[in-house]
């Protein structure tokens, strides 16, 4: 029986979280722009909550998830009615990813690999994959599903790019190397910024209560 942890299988859970990703990009952009769909799905829900223990769990959600679907709805206009703006978002976030997502393959380089840039398309786009695949996992900055298929990807990098590493026993697809990486590229991308963030509400909170005290 293939193990869900192993990559034939993995590859079938990442494909339905990147169908479920796209689908949700549409369910809100259809949510944005089509006030007929807010309107359908308030009708449904209020046919659901004619069952009276539903009801007291959402009924009283439904106006708040209509006011949602107004603020939505305006969000949109506001980023159609300032197109240069909106555009200029747009170009920050994408170079802002495409430089989040290369870190890997600098990664590699660092420690000693001499890949070559030919790869950074690939590494940088298996990275996106595995970000988006994982995304759904109902964990903090899905630990644990992140970084397992962020290491199988990193295994493949280096068995192909850079004649590989030795597996670790007990698992032929993953090696000492790429865990390492991993833990690195974890250590960078989301446990750094909780430590900063940290700081900055220790500094934050202490102004604010510096600021009281003083009036």
């Amino acid at each position: 029986m293939t193990s869900l942890m192993e990559p034939a299988a993995l590859k079938w859970v990442a494909l339905v979280a990147v169908i479920f990703n796209i689908l949700f990009v549409f369910f809100v952009a259809a949510l944005a722009f089509s006030k007929r769909m807010s309107d359908f799905l308030v009708a449904v829900m209020r046919w659901i909550c004619k069952i009276k223990w539903i009801d007291k769990l959402l009924g009283k959600k439904i106006p708040d998830f209509e006011q949602y679907c107004a603020n939505t709805r305006q969000t949109a206009k506001d980023l159609l009615a300032h197109k240069g703006a909106s555009a200029l978002a747009f170009l920050v976030r994408f170079l802002t990813e495409v430089i989040y997502f290369a870190i890997p393959f600098f990664l590699i380089r660092a420690v000693g690999h001499k890949i070559g840039y030919e790869y950074l398309p690939f590494v940088s786009l298996a990275t996106a994959f595995i970000s988006a695949a994982v995304s759904w996992v109902p964990t903090p900055g899905s630990s644990g599903a992140a970084d397992y298929a962020f290491t199988l990807i990193l295994a493949s990098v280096l068995s192909f790019a850079t004649g590989g590493a030795e597996a670790i026993p007990g698992n032929p697809y993953l090696s000492g190397e790429a865990v390492s990486l991993a833990l690195m590229w974890r250590m960078l991308t989301y446990y750094l910024i909780l430590f900063l963030s940290l700081i900055s509400e220790i500094v934050f909170e202490s102004r604010a209560r510096l600021g009281k005290k003083k009036k």
